[in-house]
């Protein structure tokens, strides 16, 4: 792993320059007016939707244009013959997702202190990490089986649909609470009662069944479809 903080630096570049980090802080200062626009009231319920948006949604797709700018670039096929595991560049790339993640909620954090005078809870940014962490996987997967741009759109509208709608539809409270029960295997609900468990009062066996869903799918997605499909595509650049 010692060549993890090179690859870092490398993704920091590239993010750079295909505008990854504008546009992921150019939807933090959307979030940042939106976070003024708000009751004080509805702190508590608009902005872990906010935030579960950002580290899930957004770093999942994030992380997708990242490398379908690569792939067009042919970026993956020089890396394929730098002297690093194919383990470690996958790692740098989604290690850079949770860093952008981890920006735009520090935006949050003082946007929600200036024009609300209050404090998140610091457990944020762990789950952060975890939610985005998991999240920045599973778009390296749809990137990874997708041929065009086209059809990575198509695949996230499916992954949206599937996965996030059910979270977004239980946080503004649309969904019975035994459909929440049910859901809470999905890895976008299980998210969802992780951020939100920081600001709104959760049952303890939610969040720490959430915690392990997070990490079980990340671990899973991770090893037995993302890195041997990652190693495959490195392989024939």
């Amino acid at each position: 792993m010692r060549n993890l903080g090179k690859l870092i630096s490398g993704e920091i570049e590239r993010a750079t320059k295909y505008k990854i980090l504008t546009v992921g802080v150019g939807v933090s200062l959307l979030w940042c007016i939106i976070i003024a626009a708000i009751p004080l009231n509805d702190v508590k319920q608009i902005v872990p939707l906010i935030v579960f948006t950002d580290s899930a949604i957004m770093s999942a797709i994030l992380i997708s244009a990242s490398l379908f700018f690569e792939r067009n670039e042919g970026t993956l096929s020089t890396l394929a013959i730098a002297p690093c595991s194919v383990l470690e560049i996958l790692l740098s790339k989604i290690i850079m997702s949770v860093v952008v993640a981890l920006l735009s909620t520090a935006i949050i954090f003082v946007s929600v202190a200036i024009f609300h005078g209050t404090l998140i809870n610091f457990m944020l940014v762990p789950y952060v990490i975890l939610v985005a962490t998991l999240n920045s996987i599973i778009g390296v997967l749809i990137s990874l089986h997708s041929r065009d741009f086209n059809s990575m759109l198509v695949n996230f509208s499916i992954f949206v649909i599937l996965l996030d709608l059910p979270a977004v539809l239980a946080s503004v409270g649309l969904l019975p609470n035994w459909i929440e029960l049910i859901t809470i295997i999905l890895p976008s609900q299980a998210s969802q009662i992780l951020i939100t468990s920081t600001l709104v009062s959760t049952e303890l066996y939610q969040v720490l069944i959430s915690l392990g869903v997070v990490v079980l799918w990340s671990v899973l997605l991770l090893i037995l479809a993302v890195y041997p499909k990652f190693k495959e595509y490195m392989v024939k650049g």
